[in-house]
């Protein structure tokens, strides 16, 4: 099994790691909340879980919590290619709290035909936030491939294991504690 991938999502109260290869999930494990402050203590946890579990990935998707990362959808005139960078930065200064150069961000966009206008789902996380995940990650020897938005990881989990069709909708109600998040995917876009 050479294409395993490890998703982690460091959370208020746990760290979950889940090993998965193709539609196959290997490992599914947490390490307790009380170690998250301790940076140290939390990369001496996750070296010894991914030790004492034999996991053998060594690529890692992370799954942000509600509380690292900024999510917003919003609509915006049709542009080229050209604009597009420009004019949904531009539109994600109105929504998002922080300067343009604090934070690591991405979006996906489609085309709405009803209202000829584009569709924008926007994620930024901060910078320094996101900096010490991988860098904790990569401490433990594994190499970050990609990021997302800890609710989509679950999708990406339905998906992969083939519980979830990208051609229908979905929608997900996560409670954990006082938190819920909700997300919808439509025909595979959020």
């Amino acid at each position: 099994m050479a294409n395993q991938k490890l998703g982690v999502y460091f959370g208020r109260n746990r760290i979950n790691l889940v090993e998965s290869c193709g539609t196959k999930i290997l490992n599914s494990i947490f390490v307790p909340a009380d170690i998250l402050a301790d940076s140290s203590k939390a990369i001496e946890a996750i070296q010894a879980a991914i030790k004492d579990n034999k996991i053998k990935a060594k690529k890692a998707v992370i799954g942000l919590a509600n509380n690292d990362q900024f999510i917003r959808g919003f609509k915006m005139l049709l542009l080229n290619k050209e604009e597009m960078e420009t004019g949904v930065q531009f539109e994600a200064k109105k929504y998002i709290p922080f300067k343009a150069e604090e934070l690591i961000s991405d979006y996906q966009h489609r085309v709405n035909k009803k209202t000829v206008k584009m569709d924008i789902f926007y994620v930024a996380a901060i910078k320094g936030v996101l900096e010490r995940i991988i860098d904790a990650l990569e401490r433990c020897g594994l190499q970050v491939i990609g990021v997302e938005p800890a609710i989509f990881s679950l999708f990406r989990l339905l998906v992969m294991t083939k519980q979830f069709d990208l051609k229908s909708s979905l929608a997900i109600l996560c409670v954990n504690n006082a938190e819920v998040e909700f997300a919808v995917i439509d025909k595979g876009f959020p």
